[in-house]
């Protein structure tokens, strides 16, 4: 699995290359492209989102799409205040949103939220909140017409395992993990895993943590969380050997792409 990650690596460098030549660059192809960097490497990312914020002119779609894009890329380099400040701005704004614009807008401020909420320098009263909080972005973002059709099954899942409706929420993230799109099967995978966790099933928690690694090779990602999740449980299993190496690989391919996180929401 390991092995593989540079081969992945190259054919998908191969694939933007492609999409460069074939696409004439306007903010279209920028969104594009920075979608596909986003969780790859963080920096060339920011390149298309400075053409975006350029290109957007006075086109209300693009100008909501480049602020929430910016506030993403706030979130995953950690700095939460301007990411609070750019959806707060917008939040004004959801009126005039169409519902997909609306869509992003509660994806965004649900990824704020659960990525601040993991953050260890927060104190346990400032962790609870922001835990309320996603919740409530959660439910707005489910009921919300526009939100991706992924999501709209993955995320009521996550809500049942962590409500402890384990038995119900483990048959739909293992029909969703079937029917994703390659691109998202692994973000379908690490759910599953964590509800295989909350069961106390570690066989299977192991099993779809290393699932969803090899989606993310495959992909790929620099979000690594399921590789990283699957060498702490080796670790506690004394399996060193592969737990320091599983470890090494997530960490390198996170200090690779500057990535934080983004499916733990």
């Amino acid at each position: 699995m390991i092995r593989d990650r540079e081969f992945y690596a190259a054919a998908f460098e191969a694939r933007i290359d492609s999409l460069k030549r074939a696409r004439t660059l306007n903010w279209d192809s920028a969104y594009e492209l920075y979608g596909l960097y986003s969780r790859f490497q963080v920096d060339s990312s920011k390149f298309y989102l400075s053409l975006m914020e350029r290109l957007s002119g006075d086109d209300f779609d693009h100008e909501v799409r480049t602020s929430l894009s910016k506030a993403e890329a706030f979130i995953a380099s950690r700095n939460y205040n301007e990411a609070t400040a750019i959806v707060s701005e917008i939040g004004w704004d959801t009126a005039r949103m169409t519902d997909v614009q609306k869509g992003l807008y509660y994806n965004t401020l649900l990824l704020l939220y659960a990525t601040e909420a993991i953050d260890e320098g927060i104190t346990d009263e400032v962790r609870t909140e922001l835990i309320r909080k996603r919740y409530q972005a959660r439910q707005k973002y489910i009921s919300c017409p526009g939100a991706d059709g992924f999501e709209k099954i993955r995320r009521p899942a996550i809500q049942m395992y962590e409500d402890g409706n384990i038995d119900e929420a483990i048959p739909i993230l293992e029909q969703l993990v079937k029917d994703a799109p390659a691109d998202k099967k692994a973000h379908a995978s690490y759910s599953l895993a964590k509800a295989y966790e909350v069961a106390g099933n570690v066989k299977m928690e192991k099993y779809w943590f290393a699932q969803g690694a090899i989606y993310n090779l495959k992909v790929p990602s620099g979000e690594h969380l399921s590789l990283y999740e699957l060498s702490i449980i080796l670790f506690e299993e004394h399996d060193l050997r592969r737990a320091l190496s599983y470890s090494q690989a997530a960490l390198e391919e996170a200090l690779a792409c500057n990535y934080n996180t983004s499916i733990i929401n």
